[in-house]
């Protein structure tokens, strides 16, 4: 899609696949985190004893909770640069 076929105040779509190699790894980063804290809350659950359980709640909630935070992050990033009509970095 081109700009010419765009109606005005309306942002050109990315092409598929056309992230950045630091998106990806954030992304990558993001995914990685989110799967450590999913297994320490699976492990509490299935060994429901002191050290597990606490770990889930403050090592797991952390992971959990910066791993968000960057997927966040990245997706306000690319929906800035979207509305800016800005091509993405290669």
């Amino acid at each position: 899609m081109t700009n010419a076929s765009v109606p005005p105040g309306r942002a050109v779509p990315p092409k598929g696949g056309e992230a950045s190699r630091a998106t990806r790894r954030w992304l990558v980063v993001s995914a990685v985190l989110t799967l450590i804290g999913l297994a320490l809350m699976v492990w509490s659950v299935l060994v429901p004893t002191p050290l597990p359980v606490m770990l889930a709640m403050t090592v797991g909630q952390a992971i959990g909770s910066a791993a968000f935070a960057i997927y966040l992050l990245v997706v306000v990033r690319s929906l800035r640069r979207e509305l800016r009509g800005e091509e993405p970095p290669p």
